[in-house]
Formats: C-alpha cells, structure tokens, sequence
C-alpha cells in the first residue's frame, strides 16, 4: 500500500502527518551527523564537559543563551558555566557546537599560536555583513591582510591635529557637564566620541552632542544589538535579517553613509591629491579604490572600533571615579604637579600622570570592552587544554566549529591575576603589578591585535585629564529611578560590554567648588 494511502487510513491528515515525518528526518540525520562528529573528535583529543540539554538539538540551551543576554545576566551565566577545572564549556545547540573558554591557554591559542587555525568565518561574515561588510573585522585571509595594511597608517598613530579636533568636542561635552543636573554619563561619552572619531576619519562630524536628532547612531545602536542576538543564533540567524527585523535602521545606516562616501567620490582623483597629507581617511581610500561599499565597509569598521572601546571604557571610569573619590583627587595632584588646570595636555604631557595611566588599565581589565569573542575553525584541530576529568587535555574541535572567548572573564580570575579581589577597582595594584601578555590582553594579542590602540589610550587618558581639569569632582546619583541605588551594575553584553541600566552622575565645576 502507497505510503500517503496508508496515512490517510489511519486517520490522520497528510499534511500533518509528512510534516511530523519530515522533522523525525531532520532530527535523526543531525544526530547520525553528532555521532560521526563525535567520532572525528575522539581522534584529535578529549572532550570538555558539556552543558546538559533536555531537548533535542539543544533547543532549551539556545532559548537561555538568547534569554540571559536578553536579561543582562549573560555574563554571570557564562561566567558559571565556566566554573570548571578546564575553564571549558561544550554547548551544543541547533547548528552545530560552540565551545566557550576563558582558559588563557586557549585564548593564546586562538589569538596567536595557532592563530592560522582559527578565524572569522562565513557565519560571522554573513551575519554582520550590513554592519561590518567586507572590512578588517569580518574577513580572513588576503583580504584580511589587505584591509589591515591599508588602515594601519590611519590607527596605528596620532595625527597632529588629533587632539586640536578632540579638545573642540570636549568643549562641547563639557557644556553639558556644567548645566549642573544629573545626566546618564555613557549617553553623553559616546556622542562625544562619536562627533570626534567622523571628524577625524570621516572629514565631517556628526555633530550629535549638539543635534537632537541623531538619526546614525541610533540605526548603528539598533543594528548591533540586533547582530549581537543574531550571533548567538548562530545557523539561525537567517531566519532574523537585519534589512527585515531593523529595517528602519538599516535604512538610515545606509543613507548616512552613502550620501558622504557619493560627496568624496564625486571629487577627481587629482582635487583628493591636492590635499597631500592633510586628507582624512575617507579621502584616502577613495583614491586607493574609488568604490562607495569598499569605502564604506572600511569607515563603519573603524568607527566601531575607534568609538566604542574608549567611550566605554571612560563611562566605567567616570562611574568609578564618582564612587572612588581618593582614586580621582590622587589623579587631581599628579594634574596639579605636572601640567596644572590651565595648560591643555598634549601626548608627553600624559605619560607623566601614572595614576590616570593605572586608573585607566584597571577600568580595562574589569570591564574590558569586547566581552565575548567568536572564532570558526578552519580545519580539524585542537585547542592545547581544556579537557578531560582534569581539564588539562588538549579538546578536538572540527573545521566548521565555532569558538567563543571570553577575556573579561579571564581578566576576573583569581588564578590568572594573582590576586584575591578580582571583581573590585583598584588601580594602586598596578603599582606593583606587571601582568604578562596572557593576564591582560586590553587589545588582544598577535596578528589582529587592535590597530587603533594607540589612537584609543590618547582619547581615554586626554578626555579623563581634561575633566578632571575642569571639575573638582563626580557626584554620583544613582540609577534615575530605573532601579534601586544600591543595586550592583550589571553588565550588558552587546557587540561590546555597556551598562544595564543608566550611570547618573553631576559634574561639579572648579570655579563654583
């Protein structure tokens, strides 16, 4: 008897019937695949313990990843899920594996040892492909290399004029400082950074801490945390488009960018050489490759990651500041010492303010700005420790497979620093702590290490330095109501590690002190 004739016997409708067959197919070819996986990977090395799972494909693990991150509490889950000897976790969730690390072994590993093994991968690129393009951060290989040479003379130094157009946009954050009410702290930081790294690079400010419409930054805001969730969806994520789910972003992202890439094309190649060494790097790459989405793909990359580690990273300190007052008058005496409250600091002036120096590595070690990374394996291979009863046997991971790193939570163990307190701001331990490069990695370590890291420790320690010029000190005054005083920050795990709920604090000026 015909198959659909014998479902049609039995009573039940076909279609419900070939649909339920169909999904008995689809689950028995995946676990038939887990099982020939399984077997590849005895063969390369041990196994990290696996998180349990109740339903098939690991459905249930996927919905409380999405729901913690969700929930601002991903952090604290993961960092759970790492509490064994290892530091080693197996996820295994529709679409394949993740493993999930903080073990600094394994993070070298990825990072620099055995760096050709690991990469961004097709998932990775084709997720953030609306956001990043083809650009440094979403490529591998020639490419990859290609676009780092080409941005390594605009990221790797400062210009001369860097802190002249830096100074004009703290001017401009300092008005509003000195209105005298509580305003949320990483609002205002990250316009501020906003408005200098587009002039900077781009040759036209956004000028939003001036503007009240800030229609760019709030499509980029929209369609990375749309990313961040597509990433831990992992084969899913198609099912989520960023041109569908954040249409309106996506379409603003592209207007802004666009109508000022068209402006440069439109200038010949010889007004762009005129300028010699006084063009931005828009103009740069428009004489290199006059193409709007190879210039593009480049900007919006080194907007991401000129802008958001150093306005971060001085919103925690600005939060920390206003509940370590001996911390901010011990930066206000070395000020005074050195450069007084007059003098605007340049590059030399700032290496001589240690305390602002320590004050600044030890906001990026507790809350480094990139809270998880994401590797694809490139071929079958094995990270160096992780697995077995005891966690020191090498783990086999399969070409295809991702990698999720974790340096903020390796940056918060007590067997990796040293240390006890490693959950509590305090820069004097780094009076007499020198961290090896696997303790601390603030920019990551070997071939893609942050190229603009010397342009983002000259924005952290210039804005920091100039505030504390101005204002005798930070109030802080709590969460404006959007929860208790008293309850502690969590973290907020997007592209980038931000703040779950908003930092409110007053700036009191020198003049009214």
């Amino acid at each position: 008897m015909p198959l659909l004739e014998r479902i049609s016997n039995n009573g039940l409708p076909v279609s419900v019937s070939l649909c339920g067959l169909a999904v008995t197919i689809v689950v028995v070819a995946a676990l038939l695949q887990r099982r020939k996986q399984a077997q590849r990977l005895n063969v390369l090395g041990s196994r990290a313990p696996a998180y349990p799972s109740k339903l098939p494909l690991g459905v249930d693990t996927l919905y409380k990843l999405v729901r913690h991150m969700r929930q601002d509490t991903f952090f604290e889950f993961t960092r759970e899920l790492l509490d064994n000897p290892g530091r080693t976790v197996e996820l295994n969730i529709p679409g394949g594996r993740l493993l999930l690390t903080d073990n600094v072994d394994n993070i070298k590993a990825i990072q620099f040892t055995q760096f050709s093994d690991f990469g961004k991968g097709e998932r990775t690129h084709k997720i953030w492909e609306n956001i990043l393009g083809d650009s440094v951060f979403s490529t591998d290989g020639p490419l990859w290399v290609k676009n780092k040479d080409e941005l390594r003379p605009h990221l790797a130094k400062s210009r001369p004029n860097d802190l002249e157009i830096t100074e004009k946009h703290t001017q401009r954050l300092f008005d509003h400082f000195r209105r005298g009410e509580p305003l949320e702290v990483y609002d205002v930081i990250d316009r501020h950074q906003l408005d200098i790294v587009t002039d900077i690079f781009y040759g036209e400010s956004t000028n939003s801490l001036v503007e009240k419409e800030q229609p760019f930054r709030d499509a980029m805001d929209a369609m990375l945390r749309l990313a961040s969730v597509r990433t831990i969806l992992g084969p899913l994520a198609g099912l989520f488009p960023d041109w569908l789910f954040a249409r309106k972003a996506y379409m603003e992202l592209n207007a802004y960018m666009n109508t000022r890439v068209d402006r440069t094309l439109a200038l010949s190649r010889e007004e762009l050489l005129k300028k010699e060494q006084k063009m931005n790097l828009m103009e740069t790459l428009a004489v290199k490759q006059p193409d709007r989405k190879y210039i593009k793909d480049q900007l919006i990359a080194v907007l991401l990651a000129s802008k958001d580690p150093v306005a971060i990273t001085v919103s925690w300190l600005i939060y920390e500041l206003s509940r370590h007052r001996d911390v901010f008058e011990k930066i206000e005496r070395e000020i005074r010492d050195t450069i007084g409250f007059e003098k605007h600091p340049d590059g030399e002036a700032l290496k001589n303010l240690p305390t602002l120096k320590n004050a600044v590595k030890e906001t990026l070690r507790l809350y480094h700005p990139l809270g998880l990374n994401i590797r694809e394996v490139k071929a079958d291979t094995c990270l160096p420790t992780g697995g077995g009863a005891d966690g020191q046997q090498p783990i086999g991971v399969l070409k295809g497979e991702q990698v999720a790193y974790a340096v903020m939570s390796s940056q918060r163990r007590e067997a990796v620093m040293g240390f006890a307190d490693v959950d509590t701001w305090d820069p004097c331990r780094w009076e007499n702590w020198t961290p090896t490069s696997s303790q601390y990695l603030p920019f990551n370590i070997g071939p893609r290490i942050c190229l603009g890291r010397v342009f983002g420790h000259l924005q952290m320690e210039y804005t920091v330095a100039r505030m504390v010029q101005e204002f005798d000190r930070i109030e802080w005054c709590g969460y404006a109501g959007a929860a208790p005083d008293d309850e502690p920050m969590r973290i907020k795990i997007e592209l980038n590690t931000k703040f779950d709920k908003p930092i409110m604090c007053k700036f009191i000026p020198r003049s009214t002190a």
